[in-house]
């Protein structure tokens, strides 16, 4: 089962884990776009944010942690398998 990434004007980023059906905040900001893949090649799912004025965020799944990945903002973000 997948998890769920939603955010809500006012309170942020929530997550919804299937293995509890909690949902859990992930971040008081809130992101203009979410994505989700395999960023880092753990074979887990991780998130990507674009966050306005504050760039690009990926949380990895075996961490939690938010990391910055660029010092720039883009107009749109997506994730995919790209060769």
């Amino acid at each position: 089962m997948d998890d769920v990434d939603g955010m809500f004007t006012g309170l942020g980023m929530y997550v919804r884990y299937a293995s509890s059906g909690n949902w859990v905040k992930a971040t008081g900001s809130e992101p203009v776009q979410i994505a989700s893949g395999d960023i880092n090649g753990d074979s887990q799912d991780d998130v990507v944010g674009l966050f306005t004025a504050i760039d690009i965020y990926v949380r990895y799944a075996s961490s939690g942690n938010w990391v910055a990945a660029t010092a720039s903002e883009p107009s749109w973000i997506c994730s995919g398998r790209l060769r």
